[in-house]
């Protein structure tokens, strides 16, 4: 990895979710790369480290290991704590959105709330991956978005918010 960064200014992003189960050997080996990318001349500059947990607290392992990283000066960390949405924040989401009136997006609301357990992060990349799709339209005629209930309900979602960001960008093009 140190030899990767050390080359033509190449930068590395390495994404791990649901920290929360991993077992101590995972995450020992994490905080070792981590710590020792951060020694680096560069590494602070070329690396990005990305973690995430739904309770750090559900993990003694996970703790103690946050609050040693939090501790070494080679690492810089900044945690950003995301609370889930209510069904209720979701609606309001989608309306404000697509400026629609709660009728229109209730169910849309509902089924993006169930999918998404109300995270924040992946009910957006949900919705965008709904309209990339082509699952809900934008009518010029109408002025205003639409889709077919049905559609949505019956909607196949990925697992995790890893796999629905890897599935949107395997869609971009190359270059």
């Amino acid at each position: 990895l140190g030899a990767v960064l050390s080359v033509d200014d190449r930068k590395i992003m390495i994404h791990l979710d649901d920290l929360q189960w991993s077992d101590s050997n995972m995450l020992s080996l994490m905080f070792e790369v981590v710590v020792s990318v951060g020694q680096l001349p560069h590494g602070r500059d070329r690396f990005l480290f990305v973690g995430m947990c739904r309770d750090i607290t559900e993990s003694d392992h996970l703790n103690a290991q946050y609050t040693s990283l939090k501790r070494n000066k080679s690492v810089n960390i900044t945690c950003i704590d995301l609370p889930c949405f209510s069904k209720n924040e979701v609606a309001k989401m989608i309306m404000t959105e697509m400026r629609l009136p709660r009728r229109l997006v209730q169910e849309l609301a509902d089924v993006i709330y169930k999918k998404s357990s109300g995270h924040a992060i992946f009910a957006v990349e949900l919705l965008n991956s709904l309209v990339h799709d082509s699952i809900i339209i934008y009518s010029p005629t109408k002025k205003r978005y639409e889709w077919d209930d049905n559609q949505i309900k019956t909607l196949h979602t990925r697992d995790s918010f890893a796999s629905l960001i890897v599935s949107n960008l395997s869609s971009l093009p190359a270059g």
